[in-house]
């Protein structure tokens, strides 16, 4: 089992004064998302369960403890998010390859994974709907496999 925890500057450390002296530059929030969804990838591929991505928000984090890094309240789900936009986008390349016409096409997921394919705030259908200029939906199925992404056309 594994637990992946970006670096967070916390107050009062070691590490907040090499921040204050410019000897350490934290990850931005998207960078860290980006290199931990490359991380669950890997470590998923040899199948070892990844059982918590980021730090659990408790009462030190919320009252200002963080002076700068990557922190999240739902870091781990910005991580799955960001994993579902990349296997859609896949879907999407190995679609097009074969059928050249554009047409409204669905994401088939399981319907507890629907939230982390639309994305926060509509960002994965939206941002994959504008890239191909497709009207493109999300449809959970209880058949789908967690985790999975499929596509198919409407």
């Amino acid at each position: 089992m594994v637990r992946i925890y970006p670096a967070l500057i916390i107050k009062d450390t070691p590490l907040e004064q090499m921040y204050e002296r410019r000897m350490y530059k934290p990850l931005t929030l998207d960078e860290a998302v980006r290199i931990c969804a490359d991380m669950n990838e890997i470590i998923s591929r040899e199948n070892i369960t990844i059982i918590r991505m980021g730090l659990q928000t408790n009462e030190e984090l919320r009252s200002g403890e963080v002076i700068a890094g990557p922190f999240h309240p739902a870091f781990g789900e910005l991580v799955e998010q960001k994993i579902f936009f990349r296997r859609a986008q896949r879907q999407l390349e190995k679609y097009y390859s074969v059928h050249k016409r554009r047409e409204p096409l669905a994401f088939i997921v399981n319907p507890k994974d629907i939230s982390k394919m639309i994305g926060h705030k509509r960002s994965n259908i939206d941002l994959l709907s504008r890239t191909w200029k497709e009207p493109l939906t999300v449809i959970g199925r209880e058949n789908q496999k967690k985790g999975a992404v499929a596509i198919e056309r409407l």
